[in-house]
């Protein structure tokens, strides 16, 4: 890990020498800036635009979604293998069958999806859906480890790159402050939030399998609606001006 740390900061710093990217000097207004204030510009752009706050929307939805189908997933293994090396293998299956899902799905499925962001978009929350709904049916190891795949397979790789696209088009304001806001306040709000959920659920219903994939379904309800949404207004607005 530290090797591939320093290779990752070597990379960098070779292409910033090799490119001379332009330097950006923020404008008159952001220099007055200062206190709470400058902490909240960026709360204060994502308030202002409709298309942030479905980017929003999807961030909180797909944490949701998230931590009630892992929840679900570490339920079912334990309950299907008694010993401890057992579910040690398991575990370390699932995180190849995750990462060869991640790199086919980057290699293949983001060139294929990436040029039409509402397809890119729709296409993990609807395949997680989908396998949500597999495992209420039918709560098997089978599809716990689809399930698996599916979520953070896509969300590493198609998932993740169509949301960085999505700030290409923005002001600098956007890019920095709002997409800041969004990546270090609203995703770590989210798991927060997720987790105090998942704790009300047990406390109320126990160890419930069909309580929790409910809360992910509704979850993932929220997510798809923001992705067609944000699809439809990146391309009616954005698309035509890029």
């Amino acid at each position: 890990c530290a090797g591939l740390g320093v290779a990752c900061a070597a990379t960098a710093w070779l292409c910033e020498k090799k490119l001379h990217p332009v330097e950006r000097h923020p404008e008159e207004a952001a220099k007055k800036d200062r206190g709470a204030h400058a902490a909240l510009a960026g709360a204060r752009e994502v308030f202002r635009s409709p298309y942030l706050l479905l980017i929003v929307g999807i961030v909180v939805g797909y944490e949701f979604a998230a931590a009630m189908t892992d929840f679900v997933v570490n339920v079912v293994f334990e309950r299907a293998y008694e010993s401890q090396d057992e579910l040690a293998q398991m575990f370390g299956r699932v995180g190849w069958i995750v990462s060869t899902t991640a790199l086919v799905s980057q290699v293949v499925i983001v060139p294929a999806f990436l040029p039409s962001k509402r397809l890119a978009l729709m296409l993990p929350p609807i395949t997680m859906a989908l396998a949500t709904i597999g495992l209420a049916i039918v709560p098997t190891v089978l599809f716990a480890v689809i399930l698996s795949a599916a979520d953070r397979g896509l969300n590493y790789s198609l998932q993740q790159t169509t949301k960085e696209t999505l700030y290409v088009p923005l002001t600098d304001a956007q890019k920095y402050k709002a997409k800041a806001f969004i990546d270090m306040f609203v995703d770590r709000a989210g798991k927060a939030l997720s987790a105090l959920a998942l704790m009300a659920i047990i406390a109320h219903e126990g160890i419930s399998i069909t309580a929790s994939l409910v809360v992910a379904l509704g979850a993932l309800a929220v997510w798809a609606v923001c992705a067609f949404g944000l699809g439809r207004v990146y391309a009616r607005t954005i698309a035509p001006v890029v």
